[in-house]
């Protein structure tokens, strides 16, 4: 069985790739803001490449605060169960 490599953002016809919805909704996101200004269209398309990574890492850092929390949780349980 593949493994989802973007967890619950990975592609349902190839869980190695990202989804169509979240890199539309980043270019949408992406397309408003070289609209208001903040981004220019080459930096756009920097960002636009740079999509798989910022969403691997926001992935990883939400796992990383799932993982504290059970520890935190845990030592809470722990102190107060005495």
């Amino acid at each position: 069985m593949n493994e989802r490599k973007y967890g619950a953002f990975s592609s349902s016809v190839n869980p190695q790739e990202l989804s169509l919805t979240v890199t539309s909704i980043a270019k949408v996101i992406i397309g408003m803001l070289i609209g208001f200004g903040v981004f220019t269209t080459t930096g756009a398309d920097t960002t636009l490449e740079q999509i798989p990574v910022i969403v691997s890492a926001g992935y990883a850092t939400w796992q990383a605060v799932e993982a504290l929390w059970g520890a935190v949780r845990k030592i809470i349980v722990a102190v107060t169960a005495r």
